[in-house]
């Protein structure tokens, strides 16, 4: 009887944690919405290079997404460029949708432009062709190398 008394009192005791939140864990954020991906047709520029805003130019760098063929292009302040890209959704976060970014095939055209804008030019790309990772939000999608912030740009 003494076992059977002390095994309700546990119980019990495991019941009122339980309702109280005592033995809760922390739960992942579970959005019911659909993840955001870039849809066909935005036209994203670039506003920040490694957390530093960028000039706004006359001629922006952008980016453009086609989730049909899988192919993702863009303008620098000289050239075009293009390639193919895959995304895998890695978490639905408060602050946005994070995934896992794989990009290949990445080229550009070969216009001359001043030594400067050149210069400008190689820097982007180098920093766009080792992007691995994406967060986006409605107006905001930044892309990151190795857990760092590399490009952010904004929905035009």
């Amino acid at each position: 009887m003494r076992a059977s008394v002390i095994t309700r009192i546990a119980l019990v005791a495991s019941l009122l944690l339980t309702a109280c939140g005592g033995s809760r864990q922390p739960s992942a954020v579970n959005r019911q919405t659909p993840p955001l991906e870039p849809q066909k047709g935005q036209v994203w520029q670039l506003v920040a290079v490694r957390g530093k805003a960028v000039n706004r130019q006359a001629e922006p760098v952008t980016l453009v997404f086609n989730p049909e063929a899988k192919t993702v292009s863009g303008r620098t302040t000289c050239n075009n460029y293009y390639g193919n890209y895959r995304l895998r959704l890695e978490a639905q976060l408060p602050e946005g949708d994070r995934y896992t970014l794989t990009l290949s095939g990445v080229g550009h055209g070969d216009t001359r432009c001043p030594e400067a804008e050149m210069n400008a030019e190689a820097r982007y790309m180098a920093l766009f062709e080792k992007a691995d990772a994406l967060m986006l939000d409605a107006y905001t999608m930044t892309l990151y190398q190795k857990g760092k912030e590399t490009l952010k740009y904004e929905l035009q």
